[in-house]
């Protein structure tokens, strides 16, 4: 016969076990009365909990060991909370931005008009609904990984699973996309390299960005508040040595031809990443919910403010259209300030470039750790340094891959990233309407002030723009992403689908 701790208790050994682990859940039971709140009630009607109260409660209903909860709060088995506001508003800048390269095409491809409306009307319709949904999320579960814990507590392990796999997927490629930038700009300043300079560059980058998150995400987020500061700097020196150029009625015009595919695709990849700032929830100082919030309300003002100002500067200084492409902005701005402002800024887009790998290595590691941790992937990839206390197998699997992945085209590559971004986000939309009406207890220390319903219509142009992105994809991007998606549900039903573990957290403290 089997006990309810799923003993034998015809077994005395087991027998004996099982009494000492009921000593150990009454012993429990007995500290959270003497040590939580005052009254039962006060208990039950309480919105916010404090850490031991939630952890000791998820550990008594799903029968944890005591490891496990220790690991929640900075012992030798898991990250430490250590990112402050400025840093977690400097990594999700450079999630999503990083500096004003990336935006010529916009001009190239519909006109001043177009680009400066866009840049106007997307902060309102895309960039503060997507930062308060990670900000809510994230306080409700501050835990590594974000965007597949809100999936699958709104939807279940099948869903949180999927949503993991491409949102993992979406950020590798990621990292491949701005070493080669890095190369770029580094051929732009130094002349033309070969592809064995080139290639070296970028193991070169790879490198050492890997190793300063190996180091810690203190260290990454020190380096990201540095490396921010180095990329605005150039930008702002720009912008006030245009106002003398400014002409309000070139604003107004625009393109006979606007090719629309590339300027809708162009605008949203430079605005799509700030989900990314989720997965590292887990190593955000407490207050989650102060923390949180301030630092995305840095990233949305730097974001909005590198893309506006120097573009409504720039598009002033050359009217010649055809000339705004990708890579074109160093040599656009030597009609400003000559070929110091040229090199400055070239210069500032390598900076750039290591301030977007820096900070997509850490999401792409932390994603990776989280799910190895809820038994995902191979335990290996949660394996965390021991004296950093870092994920560094994940973050040197994803340095690796992404040494291999910059040999494929880069158009394809971003055309790949924006296809699963828009199946990410979407699901993520839905599973925050979706906790608000299943879980409507679920703490929530930073809540949008918004009920269901209006909540429903406020993200609806979010869902809208994401569904947009998809079709606008290439075929061939379509049929990558659709692989992504069938290697996704097949793994789960190979591997996951007969494997208990536990993505979910407890909506509320329940009395013991």
């Amino acid at each position: 016969t089997q006990s309810t701790w799923g003993f034998d208790s015809s077994c005395r050994f087991c027998e004996s076990v099982c009494c000492v682990r009921v000593c150990v859940w009454f012993g429990l039971s007995m500290a959270l009365e003497m040590e939580g709140p005052s009254s039962s009630s006060s208990i039950s009607s309480s919105n916010s909990m404090s850490p031991q109260w939630d952890e000791t409660t998820h550990l008594l209903s799903s029968r944890r060991t005591l490891d496990d909860v220790q690991k929640r709060h900075g012992s030798a088995n898991h990250p430490p909370r250590q990112l402050g506001v400025a840093a977690v508003g400097t990594l999700a800048f450079f999630c999503v931005a990083g500096s004003t390269f990336g935006t010529e095409d916009l001009v190239g491809a519909a006109g001043p008009a177009w680009t400066l409306l866009g840049f106007l009307l997307i902060p309102f319709v895309w960039s503060i609904p997507c930062a308060l949904m990670t900000a809510e999320l994230c306080s409700a579960m501050p835990e590594d990984g974000g965007p597949p814990v809100w999936v699958s507590k709104a939807f279940g392990r099948f869903w949180g699973f999927q949503e993991g796999i491409w949102l993992w997927v979406m950020t590798l490629i990621d990292n491949a996309l701005y070493p080669v930038m890095f190369a770029d700009y580094l051929e732009n300043l130094t002349g033309q390299l070969s592809y064995t300079h080139r290639l070296l560059a970028c193991l070169g980058l790879i490198v050492v960005v890997c190793c300063v998150n190996v180091l810690g995400v203190q260290v990454a987020g020190k380096a990201a508040i540095v490396l921010c500061f180095v990329s605005v700097c150039p930008f702002l020196v720009l912008f006030v040595m245009g106002l003398k150029d400014i002409q309000p009625s070139v604003w107004v015009q625009s393109k006979e031809d606007v090719n629309w595919s590339l300027f809708f695709s162009v605008l949203m990849w430079n605005n799509c990443g700030w989900d990314n700032s989720a997965t590292f929830a887990g190593e955000v100082k407490e207050p989650v919910r102060s923390t949180y919030f301030w630092g995305l309300v840095l990233a949305v003002t730097l974001v909005s403010s590198i893309y506006l100002l120097p573009l409504a500067v720039m598009v002033c200084v050359n009217q010649d259209w055809n000339q705004w492409h990708e890579g074109s902005f160093p040599h656009l701005a030597e009609a400003l300030g000559g070929s110091w402002l040229r090199i400055w800024l070239t210069a500032t887009g390598c900076v750039a470039a290591t301030g977007q790998f820096n900070s997509l290595c850490c999401a792409s590691s932390r994603i990776a750790y989280s799910m190895a941790e809820k038994r995902m992937l191979p335990r290996i990839m949660g394996t965390l340094h021991p004296r950093f206390l870092t994920p560094w197998v994940a973050i040197v699997f994803g340095g690796v891959l992404c040494l291999v992945l910059i040999v494929l085209p880069w158009q394809t590559l971003i055309q790949l990233d924006m296809c699963l971004h828009s199946a990410v986000i979407f699901m993520e939309v839905l599973a925050l309407i979706r906790l608000r009406i299943s879980h409507p207890d679920l703490p929530r220390p930073f809540r949008i002030p918004l009920s269901t319903w209006p909540l429903v219509v406020c993200y609806s142009p979010v869902i809208v723009f994401a569904l947009a992105t998809l079709v606008m994809t290439s075929g061939l991007a379509k049929l990558m992403g659709a692989s992504v998606v069938a290697l996704g549900v097949l793994a789960y039903f190979l591997f996951l689908h007969r494997r208990a573990y536990d993505f979910e957290l407890p909506s509320k403290p329940t009395q013991t």
